[in-house]
């Protein structure tokens, strides 16, 4: 199971008080770019590597945490309070906890769930959970998200 976000709320109860937050939202603005900061939770380490490479070629993304489990991505969420998660359905603490608990630690974090897992039940139980978006590993539906 998951751990619960603890003390998810900044000085003044706010998540954007959190210590690295830059304003309302951690987007990172200059320049007139916008910066999408990105947690990546997937137990695969090759996975997690082919993604950090995918979006380190590109200005608009930074990846502030990348875990192995559910537990992980709590508290990375708690602490990096990340625009974006990557989460994965089917690793140590499961991808339902885990869309649990950066919600509750980060509750403006969108969170994109990449499965090899392709059945309707899985999808529904994922968007039932608060994720915004499905993708299959492997199909082309990531490079259109």
């Amino acid at each position: 199971m998951t751990r619960p976000c603890h003390a998810a709320d900044g000085a003044n109860g706010h998540p954007g008080d959190m210590p690295g937050r830059s304003g309302p939202g951690s987007r990172s603005r200059g320049r007139n770019r916008t910066v999408v900061t990105v947690l990546l939770a997937d137990d695969e380490i090759v996975v997690r590597r082919a993604i950090e490479e995918l979006l380190g070629t590109d200005s608009r993304f930074r990846i502030v945490a990348s875990v192995a489990s559910g537990d992980d991505a709590t508290d990375a969420a708690h602490i990096h309070q990340p625009d974006l998660a990557v989460v994965d359905v089917r690793m140590p603490g499961g991808g339902e906890p885990a869309i649990a608990g950066i919600h509750a630690c980060s509750p403006d974090t969108v969170v994109l769930v990449c499965s090899s897992h392709d059945d309707r039940h899985t999808r529904q139980a994922m968007q039932d959970a608060g994720a915004a978006a499905y993708v299959v590993k492997g199909s082309d539906d990531l490079l259109d998200v």
